[in-house]
């Protein structure tokens, strides 16, 4: 799992820097990205949880990346409503 994790946000967040390049689907791709993000992320912190390896500080960057991507899905959809 050490070795995992900065792999692994590291390719999110390439995949992330490359949304401004995109058309109109991107607030939707954006948004099935942050999707992914916290289901990944959500289960790296139960893994680690459960691990007892004692990477505390490895939980809790994932945490605040869940409520980072929840509150920026949060933006999204009120973007999408207002422009219903």
């Amino acid at each position: 799992m050490p070795q995992f994790a900065p792999a692994h946000i590291t390719w999110r967040e390439t995949l992330l820097a490359a949304l401004p390049g995109l058309s109109a689907c991107r607030e939707a791709y954006e948004t099935a990205l942050l999707a992914l993000q916290i289901t990944g992320d959500a289960a790296a912190v139960a893994a680690l949880s459960v691990s007892g390896i004692g990477l505390l500080e490895l939980g809790a960057a994932y945490q605040e990346r869940v409520v980072g991507a929840g509150e920026r899905i949060g933006e999204l959809n009120a973007a999408f409503q207002a422009d219903q």
